[in-house]
């Protein structure tokens, strides 16, 4: 990839200018503007190369740019799920291992108990993370 050269981009100074933007704007945004080209350009090739059939030459596709674009927003968003939801998760995750072993001894009644509520907390921890976490979001 390091042999592809980037394409150019100009920004208009004027349109800027007439836009109300100062020189500290001007050059950030030329800047993000140019890192947002060579990102995208770079994705769209990554994505070109993936679908690539090796005896073939690399195309770069709409698809390929739609899906470098994608890339670059959804990774930009930075969303974090509430703790709460990572402490359902590392709960599930315990219960589901003691449901294992009661499962392994279903035979004795404390294990058919632990089995029972085990899986019933596992299902309202689940539901509770799935329901609950889309409405934080």
């Amino acid at each position: 990839m390091s042999n592809d050269s980037l394409p150019s981009l100009t920004v208009s100074e004027n349109a800027l200018e007439e836009s109300g933007f100062i020189t500290s704007g001007k050059d950030h945004y030329k800047k993000v503007v140019n890192s947002y080209a060579e990102e995208l350009f770079f994705k769209s090739i990554a994505y070109a190369e993936g679908d690539r059939a090796s005896n073939l030459k690399r195309e770069v596709t709409h698809e390929h740019i739609k899906k470098a674009y994608f890339s670059i927003v959804n990774s930009g968003l930075n969303r974090k799920d509430p703790i709460w939801t990572l402490l359902c998760q590392i709960f599930e995750y315990i219960i589901m291992a003691m449901v294992g072993v009661c499962g392994s001894y279903i035979d004795k009644s404390w294990a058919q108990l632990g089995f029972g509520i085990g899986l019933f907390t596992v299902t309202m921890l689940i539901l509770a993370r799935n329901v609950l976490g889309r409405e934080t979001k």
